[in-house]
């Protein structure tokens, strides 16, 4: 991808999964600073370093699984300010990473949700 660029076969690259360490490797190795970085992130993995590198980087960060995967979607917590704003904990969730700078991707696999 970096080669890519270099060549200006593409005019950004992304990354995915890159943590602080990866992130810091390619910026020294090359002269291409990736666009995104597609990361897991929710209240549940809240990567707060990694978010504030890439900020200072200029990288933007891509939430997937912003929803935990449907997993926590009854937690306590999330359930308590859902029913505070009157919004669901899917809501709750997207609205979180909005505010903390994100693109987020959500994702269904049931069609009546899409």
């Amino acid at each position: 991808m970096v080669r890519l660029s270099e060549e200006s076969e593409a005019r950004t690259i992304g990354v995915s999964n890159y943590e602080i360490p990866d992130l810091k490797e390619l910026l020294k190795s090359s002269d291409v600073t990736p666009a995104v970085n597609q990361i897991e992130f929710h209240p549940f993995l809240y990567q707060k370093d990694l978010l504030q590198f890439c900020e200072k980087n200029r990288i933007q960060l891509e939430a997937y699984s912003p929803l935990t995967r449907g997993e926590r979607l009854d937690h306590p917590n999330l359930l308590a300010v859902a029913k505070k704003y009157g919004k669901t904990s899917a809501q709750v969730l997207i609205r979180w990473s909005l505010q903390h700078g994100l693109v987020v991707i959500p994702k269904s696999i049931h069609e009546e949700r899409i």
